[in-house]
């Protein structure tokens, strides 16, 4: 089902919010427990993970392990498209200076089932 504009604004505020006070409190809210994620950056760190992290424990960790090592990632900037049930989410990383390109897809409650990200 394609997401709503409305939605994807709410989604993108409460998210770049969430992220940028480190809250992963709020940021779990979004996600579904079963959540798969694709991240180059995942795949640099940890080479026999082939990108991927599976499960909303686990991304929870791994997200905590990133803001631990990057403590001025943060998102700017934000602009966004909706693709379905995907949001795309572009940013400006605030520890890099770099873009950050993110795919958000949702499941029909509303919750992340997959994030695909570039960093």
């Amino acid at each position: 089902m394609p997401l709503k504009q409305h939605f994807a604004e709410e989604f993108v505020q409460q998210w770049v919010k969430s992220w940028n006070a480190k809250d992963l409190d709020a940021c779990a809210k979004w996600l579904d427990n079963d959540v798969e994620t694709i991240s180059s950056y995942v795949a640099k760190l940890f080479p026999d993970s082939f990108g991927k992290i599976k499960g909303k424990e686990s991304l929870l960790k791994y997200f905590s392990f990133i803001l631990d090592v990057m403590p001025n990632f943060t998102l700017t900037e934000p602009q966004f498209n909706i693709i379905g049930n995907t949001i795309m989410l572009s940013s400006l990383n605030g520890q890099s200076n770099e873009i950050a390109l993110i795919g958000y897809s949702f499941s029909d409650k509303g919750k992340i089932i997959s994030i695909k990200a570039s960093l």
